[in-house]
């Protein structure tokens, strides 16, 4: 598991930080600044070819998402870097028996967020 700081660490030994910083031992992966800057980010991401599959955050919460790419790569790098522990039946993803679905919050200790308070800006149309 890579923690925000751990993750922040390495983007600022990166030789060019708006490329992002290679993860060892991990092709194809990097760590990407989303918000804030450099030296004050307020999301990171990890990267897999052209997909950030987890973001971090300063809080200790991390959100993967598989973007439709629900490959035992992308399985493999969410379950190495987070605290999610994803498994496989026909087919289906699951994290601690309950249905993985791309967008999900977990802290630190692998529990699912469920913070709603962002739709509380969501406005409605009545047509």
């Amino acid at each position: 598991m890579i923690t925000f700081e751990q993750a922040h660490e390495l983007l600022q030994s990166a030789r060019n930080p708006s490329k992002g910083k290679p993860m060892y031992d991990m092709p194809n992966t990097r760590v990407m600044l989303v918000a804030g800057t450099i030296d004050d980010p307020s999301c990171l991401a990890i990267r897999y070819y052209n997909t950030n599959i987890v973001n971090l955050y300063p809080n200790g919460t991390y959100m993967a998402k598989t973007c439709s790419w629900n490959t035992r790569t992308t399985k493999k790098r969410i379950n190495t870097l987070t605290p999610l522990n994803i498994k496989q039946s026909k087919g289906v993803w699951y994290h601690n028996n309950q249905p993985f679905y791309s967008g999900i919050f977990v802290n630190q200790d692998g529990s699912i967020l469920e913070d709603n308070s962002s739709l509380s800006s969501v406005k409605t149309i009545t047509i």
